[in-house]
């Protein structure tokens, strides 16, 4: 035993206590189907033996209570009642029959079914005495039946000590059921104890060993948690050394970082003001050539519009021309209607045959008045046609001299502009060169301080870290400490730690 590990020997206290229990349990219930046969024969056979003896007895005495009954209802002459009481005999010595035959189909004990074997012959000669003797008071011979009476109430002692020993057994079998459940439940109370007492023993002498194994682990692990303690003090004091060193150097590092951080902002900010101010300056000369161009394209449309003017009068001619077309068309319409007037004037004087020819008048002097209104239409459009002609032509006229003049000066203007800014471009992109030289030297720089900043910034980190480690080392030592002094009051009832 002394070299099982704690697990074998839990195990082994285990398995004593579940074997002692199995096999308590299986002795109990061994006993138990014991109990639970007895209370089957009890309730099954016993029990209904006992009521079904009982009621054969109950007819045994109702049989003699019948024919005394009998024997008054016939000396008082009460036939009607005597012929009641017949039919209660028989029916009672039918039953006493039934009740000693079922007895025998209970299941009873060998000894009671020879005892009842005998006692079957006694009942029928009962039986049959108490029906002839009913059966002489009902045929009016009450005084032969007491003659007999002596017969039968012989016949009843003999049945009647015979049914007593029958009920004697059956009692008897109730009785040994009875002690045998006494005995199965005596039998379980002592192996339970001895399973108790077993029990009992096994754990003290288990404990005990567990006890002694658990102290001397307590003792190792109380002097390692008292070590560990010791430990984690001294590294956090070293951790929060490192820590504030490193802050420290974070701090100036972060400090010389923002300053370079301003610097390179201010000089990418003149950086991009110089783009930004090239790509105006380099806009705005686009925008003066394109202001000459526009000026020369200006100017050719002057010319174009004088050339426009001239075509104008060529309109403004044929104008004239239409007017003179139209004059024509009056004259030829005024002529058109004098000859319809003379047709019809002609068609009159046919009369009849010249209707027809007067109806067409009619109508070919309506189109030539029409024709009249039209041209003269014709004539008012054109004559306000030509007057606006005339009008545009010279305003025309006036203001292509003024664009002329006007697109010459700005031409001129537009020339000198474009040099000028020409010139401040070239310088421009001096500056421009110069500050990008100057913003890729300062970003370079920005980049070294970030790195050095970086790497400051993770080890302050990792110094924080290790610093938080070893304060939760030292909560845990805390925590283990407190463990092992709850784990020493729990097996040796004091505290060892200090």
């Amino acid at each position: 035993m002394a070299n099982l590990t704690l697990k074998k020997r839990i195990w082994i206290l285990s398995g004593s206590l579940m074997l002692g229990i199995v096999g308590l349990s299986l002795f109990s219930n061994q006993q138990a189907r014991t109990l639970n046969d007895q209370l089957k024969d009890v309730t099954g056979t016993q029990l209904p033996a006992v009521r079904t003896m009982t009621l054969a007895d109950m007819n045994h005495d109702g049989i003699r209570g019948v024919l005394f009954e009998t024997l008054h209802a016939g000396a008082t002459h009460d036939q009607k009642r005597v012929d009641e009481l017949v039919i209660e005999m028989k029916k009672m010595t039918l039953e006493i029959n039934e009740h000693l035959e079922k007895l025998a189909t209970l299941g009873v004990s060998k000894e009671v079914v020879v005892a009842l074997e005998k006692a079957n012959p006694l009942v029928k000669e009962y039986a049959e005495s108490g029906n002839e003797l009913v059966g002489l008071v009902a045929a009016g011979k009450t005084n032969e039946a007491e003659a007999k009476l002596s017969v039968f109430t012989e016949r009843f002692e003999v049945l009647e000590k015979s049914l007593g020993t029958l009920g004697e057994m059956i009692e008897g079998d109730v009785n040994k059921a009875r002690d045998g459940g006494a005995h199965a439940t005596t039998l379980i109370t002592i192996i339970s104890l001895l399973v108790l007492i077993y029990g009992f023993f096994m754990s003290f002498f288990m404990i005990r060993k567990i006890n002694q194994i658990l102290s001397q682990l307590y003792t190792q692990f109380s002097a390692t948690v008292n070590s560990m303690y010791t430990t984690s003090s001294a590294l956090s004091k070293l951790s929060n050394d490192v820590a504030t060193s490193t802050n420290q150097q974070a701090q100036a590092i972060q400090e010389s970082s923002s300053a370079l951080a301003e610097i390179s902002s201010m000089v990418t900010q003149t950086t991009e003001n110089t783009k930004k101010s090239l790509q105006s300056s380099a806009l705005v000369f686009g925008l003066s050539n394109e202001g000459r161009s526009v000026m020369d394209q200006m100017a050719t449309a002057m010319h174009a519009i004088e050339g426009s003017n001239v075509e104008l009068k060529d309109i403004a001619k044929v104008i004239e021309e239409i007017g003179t077309k139209a004059s024509v068309i009056n004259d030829i319409v005024f002529k058109t209607q004098l000859l319809s007037f003379n047709a019809s004037i002609e068609a009159a004087r046919a009369g009849e045959q010249g209707r027809g020819f007067s109806v067409v008048a009619e109508e070919v002097g309506e189109l030539a008045k029409l024709s009249g209104n039209a041209a003269k239409s014709i004539q008012d459009l054109l004559d306000q046609s030509k007057t606006k002609v005339n009008n545009a032509l010279i305003m025309i006229n006036d203001r292509v001299k003024d664009g002329q003049m006007v697109s010459e000066q700005v031409f001129k203007n537009f020339k000198q502009i474009a040099d000028s800014i020409e010139d401040i471009q070239s310088q421009m992109s001096d500056t421009s060169a110069a500050a990008i030289q100057q913003q890729s030297g300062l970003v370079q720089t920005t980049r070294s301080v970030n790195e050095l900043d970086s790497a400051s910034k993770h080890n302050s980190d990792s110094a924080n870290e290790v610093q938080k480690v070893s304060g939760d080392l030292g909560v845990e030592s805390e925590k283990l400490k407190t463990v092992t002094r709850e784990l020493g009051l729990l097996i040796s009832g004091n505290d060892q730690t200090n």
